[in-house]
């Protein structure tokens, strides 16, 4: 018969960044470099990667030995395997709330988010559809512990101050639960607003260095091209301010948001290898410093799935198919979401499609079905 291993056999193996020495059993030192690796996918902030492995080596050791002595319940071992994992900070699952939808239909989106157990809920301010400040601020009310992100507050479209009171406001409100996003807006809409200018990275890197001072609650005084404040400090500061991600498509739109942001937006319709590239741009703009991403993925599942994705996906500039967006149950759905991971993204954002037939039912179904998975 054979002898069950030590609960201690992992974390007393000596360990390098390969974590297993050359005595230990082939699987084993497979099993460490696995681990390892997916830590280091999910490019967490660890300071010691070998103390991080070793402690979730030990949690899986102790599961297996309990589980092998008859000491735990022999039903849902997998899902104790997941709650370990869940248990480290790594990629997130949200929805988001697109306006191709009318205002009034937020509430049963945020509400069956909320519900459903997802780790964030996005709503966008597109020209001229909605207000993202708006949005934002009747999500958190309707909700009691999802996090709520901006993406994005067009810069040239609000002042600085008025954007820092804003989200002052809410992040007071709802603490911890605000995620705010900026970007220098899409030019075409920016024009037509009569607010397009000669150059939105100098304004994006103005404006952002302002508004992080004013959210930190600084008396602050600028006399840049764009940006002008004289003595200016909200009486309400947030203390934390919320984090600040920043958004953009282009290579140097992305590296102003790898180097200056909290976190960094992309776009939609984008497949593995654009988004593969973007972080690679992000990533160099940090000299690889662990850094957030998030990407919206858009998704449907049930028997016409794939029809509604490829009526989609051209309404964002890109062609039908699975490339830049995905059909499925949820298998399908979370392999798609977990590929996003190997590139570098830490959240996915789920868009539905604009004919999704039961929106709350799909919500539900993301977090019963797909969030386990990933």
């Amino acid at each position: 018969m054979r002898r069950p291993p030590r609960r201690d056999a992992g974390p007393s193996i000596p360990v390098r960044v390969e974590f297993s020495s050359n005595e230990s059993h082939p699987e084993m030192q497979r099993s460490f470099r696995g681990i390892s690796a997916e830590l280091e996918r999910r490019r967490l902030p660890f300071d010691d990667l070998q103390t991080a492995t070793e402690v979730l080596w030990g949690a899986l050791n102790g599961l297996a030995v309990l589980s092998y002595t008859g000491r735990l319940r022999p039903e849902a071992p997998d899902r104790r395997s997941a709650g370990v994992w869940s248990s480290m900070p790594g990629m997130k699952l949200g929805i988001c709330y697109v306006p191709t939808l009318p205002p009034e239909r937020l509430h049963e989106l945020a509400t069956a988010a909320d519900g459903a157990g997802l780790d964030e809920l996005w709503v966008w301010e597109d020209c001229f559809k909605q207000s993202g400040i708006a949005a934002a601020a009747a999500a958190l009310a309707w909700t009691t512990r999802i996090p709520v992100g901006i993406g994005l507050l067009p810069a040239p479209l609000r002042n600085v101050a008025l954007t820092a009171m804003e989200l002052a406001t809410l992040e007071r409100l709802f603490p911890g639960r605000l995620i705010a996003g900026v970007g220098h807006g899409v030019q075409s809409w920016m024009q037509q607003a009569g607010a397009r200018v000669a150059s939105p990275l100098t304004l994006l890197e103005e404006y952002t260095s302002a508004l992080r001072a004013l959210l930190a609650g600084e008396r602050v005084s600028a006399d840049g091209r764009y940006v002008t404040l004289d003595d200016v400090q909200l009486d309400w500061p947030p203390a934390p301010a919320p984090p600040l991600m920043l958004g953009g498509q282009l290579p140097k739109s992305l590296a102003l948001a790898g180097r200056l942001g909290d976190g960094t937006l992309l776009g939609n319709a984008m497949n593995v290898e654009e988004v593969r590239a973007a972080c690679a741009v992000i990533f160099g703009a940090r000299d690889g410093d662990p850094h957030p991403v998030t990407v919206t993925l858009i998704a449907a599942s049930g028997t016409d799935a794939q029809e509604r994705i490829d009526r989609e996906v051209p309404k964002w500039g890109k062609p039908g198919g699975q490339d830049f967006a995905v059909a499925g149950d949820a298998a399908a759905i979370a392999c798609a979401v977990r590929d996003m991971g190997t590139v570098g993204i830490t959240s996915v954002v789920i868009q539905a499609t604009e004919d999704e037939p039961d929106l709350v039912g799909f919500v539900e179904f993301l977090g019963r079905e797909v969030r386990p998975l990933i």
